[in-house]
């Protein structure tokens, strides 16, 4: 194992390692020089949560990925997303089971209420299937909902999808994703975690994951939300971090729609069909640095939504 493969993992049992002492460290560092002397890492005092056993569960944590062909990459992987080392908290640990060369494709990311209505169901069929059958591969985040209805699109095609794990590759979040496993790595998708292996959901899991779904994809589509939901924070990321926000139009007195409304009233774009995706999906093709949404901040919408979203 390479000590850039161990601090990686190890990355999930501590914090505050950061992009820049990560870059710095697995070059100076030999992993059993490090089991000797902790201290070469963490300093004169180990972290409070890290265990006795910390060494050890490196290692079987590799071995556990070498005999499951779970794919491990980390920031100086040569398929680790570009993108992604300019967030403000760049994941150090990424372990995905399925198809890697996916992550050359071009994508769009899609997010949207848990409980959408039938409108939207049926707009995405109609719409996105286009989509998928162009071979643009949709990003997305497994919850239940617009979510999972994104990713059945392009299984139903057999395209690929990956879809962005709020818990480890073991303990699949929501418990029946698990049974989509084996369509998308056969449909040569990906599933993609940050955390350990056996990593049960916490709370602000959901908000890491959608940072990632929200900078993968060449524009985030918001098809359907509430105010002060997961998916116009989801929108707030894709903004800060750059990323034109695009929207489906809906009527102002469904709740389900008026996320979607403040998010076009602030200078997202309006979708209306397939043909709307494929101009957007080709300029953003065409100039990755152009950037749509430039002064578009939402100020009050969003306030306190950290503490306040649950998924």
């Amino acid at each position: 194992m390479k000590p850039v493969e161990f601090l990686s993992i190890l990355s999930t049992q501590v914090s505050g390692v950061n992009l820049k002492s990560f870059q710095k460290l697995h070059s100076l560092i030999d992993i059993y020089d490090l089991k000797k002397d902790p201290r070469m890492i963490f300093g004169d005092q180990l972290p409070e949560k890290l265990s006795e056993n910390w060494f050890d569960k490196v290692l079987h944590e590799y071995d556990l990925f070498q005999k499951n062909n779970i794919h491990h990459i980390y920031p100086d992987h040569p398929l680790y997303p570009k993108d992604f080392k300019t967030l403000e908290k760049p994941p150090l640990f990424l372990s995905m089971l399925g198809d890697i060369s996916c992550l050359n494709r071009d994508k769009i990311s899609v997010v949207g209420s848990r409980y959408p209505t039938s409108a939207v169901l049926e707009w995405m069929d109609v719409y996105l299937d286009p989509i998928v059958k162009d071979d643009i591969v949709i990003v997305s985040g497994a919850a239940r909902g617009i979510d999972q209805k994104a990713h059945s699109i392009s299984l139903k095609s057999s395209k690929p999808t990956i879809a962005f794990l709020p818990s480890g590759l073991g303990e699949i979040y929501p418990k029946e994703f698990a049974r989509w496993k084996d369509r998308i790595t056969d449909c040569g998708g990906l599933l993609i975690s940050e955390y350990a292996h056996d990593q049960s959901i916490h709370s602000h899991h959901f908000h890491e994951r959608n940072r990632m779904i929200a900078k993968l994809g060449l524009f985030l589509l918001v098809c359907e939300a509430r105010r002060k939901s997961g998916s116009t924070m989801t929108a707030r990321l894709a903004i800060e971090n750059s990323k034109t926000v695009c929207v489906l139009p809906g009527f102002p007195t469904s709740k389900n729609s008026q996320g979607c409304l403040d998010l076009l009233f602030q200078g997202a774009l309006p979708i209306r069909d397939s043909d709307d995706l494929k101009v957007l999906i080709e300029a953003e093709k065409m100039s990755t640095q152009r950037n749509l949404q430039r002064n578009l901040f939402i100020p009050d919408l969003f306030q306190g939504i950290e503490r306040s979203y649950k998924e």
